[in-house]
């Protein structure tokens, strides 16, 4: 699994904080998008995430 993170720009300029994990084929498997860039996703549920959705 790849997991990235971005901070993406608007055409107007503001940030948006996000957050995409995206498996070995390319799919987004989590996305975490908010418009206002204080607000990241929180890394248990990164952490939670992925031990509920990685195959060992």
């Amino acid at each position: 699994m790849i997991s990235i993170v971005l901070m993406v720009m608007t055409p107007t300029s503001s940030p948006l904080a996000a957050t995409y994990i995206i498996d070995e084929d390319g799919k987004i498997i989590y996305a975490f998008l908010n418009a206002d860039y204080r607000n990241r996703a929180e890394p248990s549920e990164l952490t939670d995430f992925l031990a509920q959705n990685t195959l060992n």
